[in-house]
C-alpha cells in the first residue's frame, strides 16, 4: 500500500513538473535590492531501485531473490543558496542542505536498524537532516582574493578516483562516490587567500595558499546495514573509531596547503603541497582501550603533486594529468604492532576529444574522455594491509566516458565505464531530458561487479551487491 501511495505522489510530482516545462512560464532565481541579495537552488528526488547481489559480468548470474528489485534510496533534497554583496568587492554566501530519505518506509526487506544512526565514524544522520553545508565571506584587497568560512576547494578533475582534488574529504554513505564531487565533498572552515600578480595576466599566473586551523573532519560512511555500507565492519569497529577521533574543533587538527597555477607555452600547469591528516583511519592493537583494543589514528602525512592540461590543436585533443606523492603515507600493519609509514605514488593521465560520427549524431560531436590512474607504493612492506589496494603494492584503473546530444540539447545520453585490472569496477549508463534550463529528468544505472581479489576489497568491492537503476529529477530554481 505504501509503495502504490509513493508512486501515486511520483506521478504527480513528475506531472507537475512536466506541465510548467511545457508551458511559457518561467522561473528564476529570486532577487532583492538590485541584484545584491540573489537567492537561487534546487530540489531533487532520487529514486533507487537495488539489484539484491549485484551486477556479474557474464558467466555469473543474476539472484534469483524475491527481494531483488527492492527500493535502495527514495531521498528528497532541497539546497537553497544564497549570495549577499553589500559592496561590489564584499560577496556573502550561505548555502543551507535539508534531505530525508524514506527508502526504509518503502524498501521492503531493508535493514531498519540504519534508519535512526548517523554515518560513521562522524557524519550526518542518515534519515533526515538540515544543515548550513557552506558559508563564507569573499572579499578583494588589490590583486588578492580572500574567502573565509566553510567551504571546499577543488585542486583536480580526474574522473571516479581523487588525485590532486584532496583537500575536503567525502561522504559516501548515500550513494557512495556515484554523485558528483561537488554533492559529497564535505566542506571544511578554512582561510582561502588567491594572489593573481596582475603584472602576469598573459599567463594566468594564479597562487592559492589554505590554512585549515581546527576543523577535521574523516571521509564518511553508511553504519552496517545500510544500502552503502562496508558490511564487513560491525558497528563497533565504527563506534571505537569514533571514540578515537580528535577533538574538533581544536588548533592541534591544523592543515595547511598551497598551489601555484599559470599557462606556459600554452600548457595549463600547477604544483602543490598539502600538509594533512589523513582521511581514512589506521589502527594498531591496545590491550588499554575498549570496547575494542584497537587504537585508531587519522595521522598527519605531506602530499606534493602537480596537474598539466594542453590542448592539441592538430588531433584536437585535450591532454590532460595529474600526480601526487604522498611522503610517509600510513597504513596499518597486518600483526597491528605498528603503523607503517610509506611514501606512495599515484598519477592520471588522460585525454578529452570531440569526435563525430555522422551516423549516430549528424548535427553534434560524441565527447571521449579516457584515463589511466595508477597508484603504486614505493618499497613495499609485505605487512602493509589496505582494502583499497587488496594488499598490493600497486593498483591500476582505467575508465572512459562518452557523450553526446539531441534534439537541441535536450537529450543527453552518456556512457561510463571504470574497470580495474583486478577485474572490479562498474558501468554506468544514462540519459538525461532538460526540457528546459530548470527541470532535469534522468534514468540512470549503476552496474558494479567485482570478483579478481575479493568482494570486499579495491574500491567498489565493499558495494559491489548494491548495484541499481535509479531516476533523478531535479528542478532548479
Amino acid at each position: 500500500m505504501k509503495r502504490k501511495g509513493i508512486l501515486r505522489v511520483l506521478i504527480a510530482v513528475l506531472a507537475c513538473l512536466l506541465i510548467f516545462s511545457a508551458t511559457d512560464v518561467t522561473f528564476a532565481a529570486f532577487e532583492f535590492f538590485d541584484g545584491r541579495v540573489y537567492i537561487t537552488g534546487w530540489y531533487e528526488n532520487l529514486t533507487s531501485l537495488g539489484l539484491a547481489d549485484g551486477f556479474n559480468i557474464p558467466g555469473h548470474n543474476f539472484s534469483k531473490d524475491n527481494e531483488r528489485y527492492s527500493i535502495h534510496t527514495f531521498r528528497n533534497t532541497l539546497q537553497v543558496e544564497t549570495t549577499v554583496k553589500p559592496t561590489p568587492e564584499v560577496t556573502l554566501f550561505l548555502m543551507a542542505r535539508g534531505y530525508f530519505d524514506g527508502s526504509w518506509y518503502l524498501g521492503r526487506g531493508l535493514d531498519q536498524s540504519p534508519k535512526t544512526k548517523d554515518a560513521v565514524p562522524n557524519g550526518d544522520p542518515m534519515r533526515m537532516d538540515l544543515d548550513a553545508r557552506e558559508y563564507h565571506v569573499a572579499f578583494k584587497l588589490g590583486d588578492f582574493a580572500f574567502k573565509v568560512g566553510r567551504q571546499q576547494v577543488v585542486w583536480g578533475e580526474a574522473d571516479a578516483i581523487r588525485i590532486a582534488d584532496i583537500i575536503n574529504p567525502l561522504d559516501l554513505s548515500w550513494h557512495y562516490n556515484f554523485e558528483s564531487w561537488d554533492d559529497i565533498r564535505i566542506p571544511l572552515r578554512m582561510v582561502n587567500i588567491t594572489y593573481t600578480p596582475s603584472f602576469l595576466t598573459a599567463h594566468q599566473v594564479r597562487a592559492q595558499l589554505l590554512y585549515i586551523p581546527e576543523d577535521f573532519r574523516p571521509n564518511e560512511f553508511a553504519p552496517t546495514g545500510a544500502v552503502w555500507g562496508i558490511h564487513s565492519v560491525p558497528d563497533i569497529v565504527w563506534h571505537q573509531e569514533h571514540k578515537e577521533l580528535p577533538e574538533n574543533p581544536r588548533f592541534s587538527n591544523g592543515q595547511v596547503g598551497g598551489r601555484v597555477q599559470g599557462t606556459v607555452i600554452g600548457v595549463e600547469l600547477s604544483v602543490f603541497d598539502f600538509y594533512h591528516r589523513t582521511d581514512s583511519a589506521v589502527y594498531t592493537f591496545d590491550p588499554t582501550h575498549a570496547p575494542l583494543p584497537l587504537h585508531f589514528q587519522w595521522p598527519y602525512a605531506n602530499t606534493v603533486g602537480g596537474t598539466f592540461n594542453y590542448f592539441e590543436r592538430f588531433t584536437s585533443i585535450v591532454f590532460r594529468g595529474e600526480m601526487a606523492v604522498t611522503l610517509s603515507q600510513p597504513y596499518t600493519s597486518t600483526v597491528l604492532d605498528e603503523i607503517i609509514k610509506k611514501d606512495t605514488i599515484a598519477f592520471m593521465l588522460g585525454f578529452d576529444r570531440p569526435t563525430m560520427f555522422t551516423f549516430l549524431n549528424p548535427t553534434h560531436s560524441f565527447f571521449i574522455s579516457g584515463q589511466w590512474y595508477h597508484k603504486h607504493i614505493l618499497n613495499y612492506d609485505k605487512n602493509i594491509t589496505d582494502p583499497v589496494l587488496a594488499n598490493h603494492r600497486r593498483e591500476d584503473i582505467l575508465s572512459l566516458l562518452v557523450n553526446t546530444s539531441y534534439w537541441h540539447d535536450r537529450i543527453t545520453p552518456q556512457f561510463l565505464v571504470v574497470w580495474d585490472t583486478w577485474g572490479n569496477g562498474f558501468l554506468q549508463p544514462s540519459i538525461k531530458y532538460s526540457p528546459n534550463q530548470h527541470l532535469d529528468l534522468s534514468l540512470a544505472a549503476n552496474f558494479i561487479f567485482g570478483y579478481g581479489v575479493g568482494e570486499e576489497e579495491g574500491y567498489w568491492g565493499p558495494v559491489r551487491k548494491s548495484s541499481e537503476v535509479y531516476f533523478r529529477v531535479r528542478y532548479k530554481f
